[in-house]
């Protein structure tokens, strides 16, 4: 059995979304520099990776 495709969100949400992962990268990276614990480290880790996944949805929404 085939797994049904994914539909994906439209460029304006989408966008929203990249623009809030975006902010939320750059606030976990600057409490990550002035606390240096494991515990922010992995919140901009997660962060970094919530973006990543956002930019891949939309670059294949673009080439569909």
């Amino acid at each position: 059995m085939t797994a049904p495709s994914r539909t994906l969100p439209d460029f304006p949400t989408l966008d929203r979304s990249i623009s809030a992962a975006l902010a939320a990268l750059r606030l976990a990276r600057a409490v990550s520099t002035r606390s240096r614990d494991d515990d922010s480290a992995r919140a901009a880790e997660d962060a970094e990776s919530r973006l990543n996944g956002l930019l891949e949805c939309r670059l294949a929404a673009q080439r569909r």
